[in-house]
């Protein structure tokens, strides 16, 4: 298949215990072809490795090889965001603890299954790492404090178009907003209201 970027990022951060195997077809006339594992083949090249673990089949046909690589990829589930954040804050990497510690303190809990999305679980995690990445654990913080008060107990106000957009407008006014004008301005305004206007704004 065609090569990716991936392969780039996997150079950058090869590690031998993620490589796993490579499929290798091994032909009649003596030529060996990669069936699977392209990505990471590459990324280990980048690494400057010159040897990968491999199992090696003997195919008499292309359409042999060509059947194989569907059946193994056809039923491939990728991981989620969520799988890795999951892992991230079980290894307890920088990023992952800051904005769990972010998250409890603002009152929320990170939804780390699929099946916890009501209130008070967040589960738009690549919204609360963008967040993070560009402007650190405060922001999450106070975006989430934001949507706390003004828009308590509303599933919608922690979808990750209303995460994005109220970082935005922290973002941009930050400590210039005054916060009774902004509790009178949305006064029996939903998540749902800002949302669906949102929306409608998109379309024209």
């Amino acid at each position: 298949r065609e090569e990716t970027p991936v392969a780039e990022v996997i150079g950058a951060n090869f590690n031998p215990r993620a490589y796993g195997v490579a499929r290798v077809s091994l032909r009649e006339d003596g030529k060996m072809y990669l069936l699977d594992a392209q990505q990471r083949t590459k990324g280990a090249r980048i690494a400057g490795k010159t040897c990968v673990p491999c199992l090696i089949s003997f195919f008499q046909t292309r359409e042999e090889e060509a059947k194989l690589f569907r059946f193994m990829n056809e039923f491939r589930v990728n991981v989620t965001v969520m799988d890795c954040f999951r892992a991230s804050l079980v290894a307890k990497e920088p990023h992952a603890v800051a904005i769990d510690k972010a998250v409890r303190e603002a009152g929320f809990k990170v939804g780390l299954t699929s099946k916890l999305k009501n209130w008070p679980y967040v589960t738009a995690i690549d919204q609360l790492t963008r967040i993070y990445n560009q402007s650190g654990e405060l922001a999450v913080l106070e975006v989430l404090q934001y949507i706390g008060e003004l828009f308590p107990n509303q599933p919608e106000a922690l979808r990750r178009e209303a995460l994005r957009g109220v970082y935005e407008f922290w973002k941009a006014f930050g400590v210039t907003i005054d916060d009774e004008l902004l509790r009178n301005k949305l006064k029996g305004v939903t998540m749902q209201d800002l949302l669906h206007t949102a929306e409608g704004n998109r379309v024209r």
